[in-house]
């Protein structure tokens, strides 16, 4: 049950931080290192490394999406 959480969690902050950019333009550098730092931010927050790699992944695949060209 532990995990179900952790994922619910993880898919929810990142939510959170890339909705906060849905009116900026990431195309420029600084705001797009804004997002950066604070997704890497959510990744320190969790400990083991699969965890990290489940930030990344989520967060990869929900920018890929909302800012496919």
């Amino acid at each position: 049950m532990n995990k179900f959480i952790t994922v619910y969690n993880i898919m929810l902050f990142v939510w959170h931080a890339v909705s906060e950019y849905k009116d900026r333009d990431i195309s420029d550098d600084a705001v797009c290192e804004e997002m950066v730092r604070e997704l890497n931010g959510i990744c320190r927050a969790y400990p083991e490394e699969h965890e990290k790699s489940l930030v990344r992944t989520i967060a990869t695949a929900i920018m890929e999406y909302i800012y496919e060209k």
